[in-house]
């Protein structure tokens, strides 16, 4: 079952962000999984997970919000397609366990074999020649996540460009996303706020 945050804090917080980046030190952890959202539908996402994990977690529950379902679960971890897959990537994959961690400290070592066992199951089912990985865990200004549930993004660049991932950004790319985070905030007030955020069954569409 998953926890639920202190909604109150994060809401005020929320409600009183200033017009200009403020510097990550007086941002919560919420908050950076929110900064780091690129898309508004992914955004609104990860809002109610962090609102109402044990509702609207999109790897808990997998429902609404999530255009691509898992296609695969060996033991205690899911494969699915991105939906918010990189430019310049022939596949990109996300495996995230079915129970609500967000550490690596909280996974057993059975989990660790099940994990092993399904990048093995993409590799063969896929006819994968390599990839390179990525695990998201943890304090999210290590990592720079959009999602508080540990999961691991495997990346097939298809070698027609730069395929980049961030695990860290610079002060230009934190004042873009947090002009960006005000944007997708005006548009949630200008929806209908909180209430209809977390309206089950909500239907949610990009703007813009």
């Amino acid at each position: 079952m998953c926890a639920h945050t202190d909604t109150a804090s994060l809401e005020s917080e929320l409600t009183h962000l200033p017009e200009t980046f403020p510097g990550l030190e007086q941002l919560s952890d919420n908050t950076l999984y929110l900064l780091s959202c690129r898309h508004f539908v992914q955004f609104c996402g990860t809002y109610r997970s962090i609102m109402n994990p044990a509702v609207f977690c999109l790897f808990c529950n997998f429902r609404d919000l999530v255009e691509r379902q898992p296609i695969h679960r060996i033991g205690g971890w899911y494969v699915k397609p991105s939906d918010y897959k990189y430019d310049h990537h022939e596949h990109q994959f996300v495996l995230f366990p079915a129970r609500h961690v967000t550490s690596l400290q909280e996974l057993t070592d059975q989990d660790a074999m099940d994990l092993l066992r399904l990048e093995q199951w993409l590799y063969k089912e896929f006819d994968l020649d390599g990839c390179s990985s990525v695990m998201r865990s943890g304090n999210p200004r290590r990592h720079v996540g959009t999602v508080p549930h540990i999961h691991k993004l495997v990346n097939v660049p298809d070698g027609h460009g730069p395929a980049m991932a961030y695990f860290g950004k610079t002060i230009e790319h934190w004042t873009a996303d947090y002009q960006r985070m005000l944007i997708f905030l005006a548009e949630i007030d200008r929806r209908g706020g909180l209430p209809w955020l977390l309206t089950d069954g909500v239907v949610i569409e990009d703007f813009g």
